[in-house]
């Protein structure tokens, strides 16, 4: 009997054990709801607030694209305008009796002085501008006007009249006159300056031909050379060859390659060879090598 009601005892303490870790065990999990609950309440208010703040960000967005848009818009207007006033500028400078511009208006010294470089880069932005009879008027100046010694046109001249300003010829400014050349040319399909094309071109191949290397000497009186001039020969070979497809040409553009390879790219570190047995660091020269 004893025996039994311990059996018994031993039972219901096993019971309310079980009830009591039962009961825990719901408490544990009401705990743990609550705890999710609250973190659910908490990340749905964090989510609004990012939605909120996504929202914002996107509205700045908006404007920012729009005040940006606005802005490009007026700096297009503005390079315009400024583009068209600097055009402007070297049309009304233009002297109407030799078609040549002063290079450096203000400096006393270089005062009524054009030099050729720089009406070439002139010929070729009326070229650009669709201006062919500004362009024309340089042009004429050199096919009829301006007076060549060794061959090939002098570096500079005086702006109202015509007659030259310094006695020395290079050959880098004459190239330059070609590429304008072979510019206008190309736009237009006027053959009327082919022939002056073509005496250039003449010319910086005689000047060539006296170089064992297929290198082009500063000019014809000259015996530096300068990786700049062969730069500008090798633009107007292949400019020459593709409005000609004289093989000449062609020929001539790959022996300054070989040239350059030889004499200014000979290594694959820097600097560029600014000349042959030059390596004094020139700027324009390593963008014109890009160009």
């Amino acid at each position: 009997m004893e025996l039994h009601l311990k059996n018994l005892e031993e039972e219901r303490q096993a019971i309310l054990e079980s009830q009591k870790k039962r009961i825990l065990e719901e408490e544990e999990a009401k705990k743990k709801i609550n705890q999710l609950l609250k973190l659910i309440k908490d990340l749905e208010k964090d989510r609004q607030a990012l939605k909120e703040k996504l929202y914002s960000l996107q509205t700045q967005e908006a404007q920012m694209t729009e005040d940006l848009l606005l802005l490009n818009k007026k700096k297009g207007e503005l390079t315009k305008v400024n583009i068209e006033k600097m055009y402007q500028w070297l049309k009304v400078h233009q002297n109407p009796r030799t078609g040549l511009i002063i290079s450096y208006e203000g400096d006393k010294e270089l005062n009524n002085i054009s030099f050729l470089y720089d009406q070439a880069l002139l010929a070729i932005l009326y070229v650009r501008f669709f201006d062919f009879e500004r362009a024309k008027k340089i042009f004429d100046f050199f096919r009829l006007k301006a007076k060549k010694q060794y061959g090939g046109f002098l570096n500079a001249y005086y702006t109202n009249d015509g007659h030259p300003a310094e006695y020395v010829v290079h050959s880098g400014p004459n190239i330059w006159l070609g590429i304008a050349l072979s510019h206008y040319i190309n736009k237009t399909n006027d053959k009327t300056y082919f022939s002056l094309l073509k005496e250039i071109l003449d010319w910086v191949i005689q000047l060539q031909s006296q170089d064992n290397e297929g290198g082009i000497r500063g000019g014809p009186q000259i015996e530096w050379y300068s990786t700049e001039h062969n730069l500008d020969a090798y633009a107007l070979f292949n400019m020459a060859y593709q409005i000609t497809k004289d093989k000449r040409y062609k020929e001539a553009s790959e022996k300054i390659i070989n040239w350059l390879l030889l004499h200014a790219y000979d290594r694959p570190e820097v600097p560029v060879r600014r000349g042959k047995g030059d390596s004094t660091i020139a700027t324009d020269t390593y963008a014109w090598s890009i160009a």
